[in-house]
């Protein structure tokens, strides 16, 4: 109950926050490194110099390939990539976002979930195809939490299906040409939210090209008040935390 109340308190503050937005880039590469632990987190700070992005990587390796598992995520000059339990070291291409792995019959697909600390409404990803042959397909869900920046959300256990359960809502499988970089345009309904999945395209009427790429940079819309919103913002942040209070006696 406590959680759900927080939820709403977000999106009330939301609702008059977002008055106008300003575009925010986040530049995602970086130095070399194919392996490491699972579960580790990479922060990034938008060109604004104030909105904050946390990255983290899941793969289908669990259940037989059906469940999320965390993963290591990588950091590159082309961009982030991720290393699954399947892949050992990252070599031969594996260290990407991507679906070139199989569990049985089940398609691996790595996810990387970004987690940010202002609400945004995402619109362009800037995808490196990496491999031989490549390919940039790309599924995408958005949800929004409890300050995820610092309160990290845990996918694993999570199936497909089962992310809208846990909060996220579905936005598209945006498809890109074989063998070719891209920038990724979506989100054209200017959707908001505070956590942004992205995964190697887990369409089961995508092609048959492997995808392969890396996550090289995240164009955003922050959500920015203008002064005549600020009293209903400290008005609501103040009625939501005698709620809390309330509760939690």
């Amino acid at each position: 109950m406590v959680y759900q109340l927080r939820i709403a308190i977000w999106m009330a503050v939301f609702a008059v926050w977002t008055v106008s937005a300003g575009a925010v880039e986040f530049e995602l590469g970086g130095s070399y490194t194919s392996d490491g632990p699972n579960g580790n987190s990479r922060v990034f700070t938008g060109d604004d110099g104030i909105t904050m992005l946390r990255a983290t990587a899941w793969s289908l390796t669990g259940g037989g390939g059906t469940t999320l598992s965390s993963a290591f995520l990588g950091r590159y000059g082309a961009g982030l990539g991720v290393t699954n339990d399947e892949e050992g070291t990252g070599g031969n291409y594996s260290h990407t976002i991507g679906n070139n792995v199989m569990i049985g019959n089940n398609i691996v697909s790595d996810f990387v979930l970004l987690e940010f600390s202002a609400m945004v409404a995402p619109d362009e990803l800037e995808l490196r195809a990496y491999g031989s042959p490549p390919d940039t397909d790309i599924s995408i869900w958005q949800g929004t939490f409890a300050d995820p920046y610092n309160n990290p959300l845990s996918l694993s256990g999570l199936t497909v299906a089962g992310l809208a359960g846990f909060g996220f809502s579905f936005l598209e499988h945006n498809m890109g040409p074989v063998a070719w970089s891209r920038d990724a345009e979506f989100n054209t309904d200017e959707s908001y939210g505070n956590a942004l999945l992205i995964a190697a395209t887990t369409d089961p009427n995508a092609d048959d090209t492997i995808d392969r790429f890396k996550l090289k940079e995240v164009e955003v819309n922050v959500a920015v008040p203008e002064f005549g919103a600020t009293l209903a913002l400290l008005g609501i942040a103040f009625a939501g935390l005698v709620g809390l209070r309330t509760i939690i006696r």
